[in-house]
């Protein structure tokens, strides 16, 4: 009858049963490893974002720094056209 197994067909079993548990836990270890880098990947991201966040509000602060240097030097250009157009 074939109800029983050979010792060589249990060996084999073991073998496989190994093998297959071998595999699961290496595919763990690489969702895991997948898992981490794409966290890492994410983190670049919103590093990224805030960066350029920062860098647009960097541009803005230098635009209205240079808008008001440009009316100081208006306003000077004024007081200086009116104290020549006194004399």
């Amino acid at each position: 009858e074939k109800g029983d197994k050979t010792m060589e067909e249990t060996q084999q079993d073991r073998e496989q049963s190994c093998l297959i548990n071998s595999l699961k836990e290496q595919m763990q270890s690489l969702d895991m490893r997948m898992e981490k880098l794409l966290q890492g990947q994410k983190a670049v991201i919103e590093e990224q974002k805030t960066a350029k966040e920062e860098q647009k509000t960097a541009k803005e602060e230098q635009k209205t720094s240079m808008g008001e240097q440009m009316k100081q030097i208006e306003n000077m250009q004024k007081a200086i056209l009116a104290i020549l157009n006194k004399t």
